[in-house]
């Protein structure tokens, strides 16, 4: 283990990688805000534990459990969660790496085949949650069990499957989106390794299985002793397999606006056509060129199948289709080009092609995350400024009349937005904390420091303000009623 230890801390692609890390997700040192994080500041309690539980998120409902019985403060889990991130990004693509080198004697090639199969175009919302640290945590997880299955293929050592399947338990509770990293991982290895069709169906069922088993235990734990609406609920197939058919498009096609529409396919289709104009030229067997097709045809839909499943599995009401959710579903394009450099000799020009469009691929990625994650700030530093301004106006009220304001509730005007002009806004991206009708009155008590009771809507209000059609904030979206206040979203 020190040897371990020390061959890791002196190996100079471990600080290469990590400086490539912080490039994409440095940003986030500073404190950033989803809509979800306000409730978790001001509302930490039992119930909020007890949601992600029921998602089968087990240790980020531990993690928040020691959060909220140690008191620890807001800045604190931030910081702590953000370092967990970016080591678990940083150790993920390095095990790759070395996974990869093992096949592939370069020291440049491995790590960018890395990073574009693990810090891929969808990474960027797992970082945009307080509980990024263990989401990452989910990927370098599923890594782990991937480095035991490749072993067992290997040594045939059953103790092996017993870690995978130990290492994919611990990563669906941490995550359930991102577990199927594994399976795309896997399945070239499962290629690689089967020599007959008899070797393919095992190895197949072997994968099969280190995903599956942890899956089931975590979505029956959920079941049987919680309840969650993306658990339970009406599952209505035909409406179910529409949903999931549109979102698989909007996904491969417009890649939720995270890449230039048709880019991503298309990379990865040209990918595709390589390996099959090298495999004509390279194999004299025509069998063995129909066996490369049917790998990579069997990659890409079992990649897709073990992204999209899950989403079956949900209600119908909650089918959503989002990066974070759908994080494998970015990695067909490193898990092809992994399978290209294991597969064929390539030559000098061809690899250094390859490196190159890659490099000019990741620096377009870098572009639409830095559009992101200043855009992020630009909406958390807009809906700091309103909620600040609605504590300055409850404190002039207070002041002029004598009266403590107590009571609050909230209302919509007749098109409210989901974020602020020219902010990048796709998914659960990048929304404004004032959409939500669950996070509007933390965010103002989190920027007020003060609490509010909620109470019920007055339907002359509510009534006047779905007349109006507010584009920026005035007074005017804030009536006061002796201790209540009421305001309008726009």
């Amino acid at each position: 283990m020190k040897n371990k230890i020390l061959n890791l801390v002196r190996d100079k692609n471990l600080y290469v990688i990590t400086l490539i890390v912080l490039v994409f997700f440095g940003m986030f040192v500073k404190m950033d805000f989803a809509t979800d994080t306000y409730n978790v500041f001001m509302n930490l309690n039992m119930t909020i534990i007890t949601h992600f539980a029921s998602c089968g998120r087990f240790i980020t409902a531990g993690l928040l459990f020691i959060v909220y019985k140690l008191k620890i403060g807001n800045e604190v889990t931030y910081i702590a969660s953000y370092i967990i991130s970016i080591l678990a990004m940083t150790l993920s693509v390095y095990k790759l790496s070395n996974l990869i080198k093992k096949e592939v004697k370069t020291t440049i090639v491995p790590i960018v085949l890395s990073l574009i199969c693990i810090l891929n175009i969808f990474s960027i919302e797992l970082f945009m949650y307080l509980e990024k640290g263990v989401i990452v945590a989910s990927i370098l997880f599923c890594v782990m069990a991937v480095e035991k299955i490749v072993k067992y293929f290997e040594e045939k050592n059953k103790k092996e499957l017993l870690l995978a399947i130990l290492f994919m338990l611990i990563a669906v509770t941490c995550y359930q989106g991102t577990v199927a990293l594994f399976i795309a991982i896997s399945l070239i290895y499962a290629c690689k390794h089967s020599k007959k069709i008899k070797e393919f169906i095992i190895n197949n069922i072997i994968v099969a299985f280190c995903y599956g088993i942890p899956a089931i235990i975590n979505l029956v734990t959920a079941r049987v002793f919680f309840v969650n609406q993306r658990v339970g609920g009406e599952i209505i197939l035909k409406d179910s397999i529409i949903k999931v058919i549109a979102g698989t498009k909007n996904m491969l096609i417009q890649t939720y606006l995270l890449f230039p529409k048709y880019m991503y396919l298309a990379s990865f289709i040209l990918v595709a056509i390589l390996i099959v104009i090298l495999a004509v030229k390279k194999e004299k067997n025509i069998k063995l060129v129909a066996k490369h097709i049917f790998n990579i045809i069997y990659i890409v839909c079992g990649i897709l199948l073990a992204t999209i499943f899950p989403q079956l599995l949900q209600n119908t009401e909650s089918i959503w289709f989002v990066a974070r959710s759908t994080y494998a579903g970015a990695s067909i394009l490193g898990i092809l080009l992994i399978y290209l450099f294991y597969n064929f000799d390539l030559k000098e020009g061809i690899k250094k092609a390859i490196i190159i469009c890659s490099i000019i691929f990741m620096v377009i990625q870098l572009r639409y995350f830095y559009k992101v994650e200043i855009d992020h700030y630009i909406l958390n530093y807009n809906d700091k400024i309103i909620a600040k301004q609605i504590g300055s106006i409850i404190d002039e009220y207070e002041k002029n009349s004598g009266i403590k304001v107590n009571k609050i509730c909230t209302y919509e005007d007749a098109t409210i937005s989901y974020t602020y002009p020219n902010v990048l806004c796709t998914g659960d991206i990048n929304i404004t904390a004032f959409f939500p009708s669950w996070s509007r009155v933390e965010l103002i008590e989190f920027y007020t420091d003060r609490r509010f009771e909620r109470v019920e809507k007055n339907e002359k209000i509510e009534e006047d303000f779905s007349k109006k059609d507010w584009k920026y904030f005035e007074q005017e979206q804030i009536i006061f009623d002796e201790d209540t206040v009421h305001i309008c979203v726009f």
